[in-house]
């Protein structure tokens, strides 16, 4: 059992997944245009928060995000 993100993005992002109860950094990855997931382990990390960032600055973030079970 595996508790992943996933998603799907039009250009190049860098994504950084914090563990909510926390506040440690479980990825900060650079992903290409397309689908993508992000794999955060064997252990539950509870919910997170996922900051993403194109590379001219604009960044945005959601909160609260169960990680699913895969």
């Amino acid at each position: 059992m595996t508790y992943k993100i996933s998603g799907a993005t039009s250009e190049a992002i860098r994504i950084i997944i914090i563990k909510e109860s926390d506040w440690s950094i479980l990825d900060n990855d650079t992903y290409s245009a397309g689908q993508y997931e992000i794999d955060l382990g064997e252990s539950n990390p509870g919910n997170v928060l996922a900051v993403g960032r194109k590379s001219d600055g604009e960044s945005f973030m959601y909160g609260n995000v169960t990680p699913v079970v895969s």
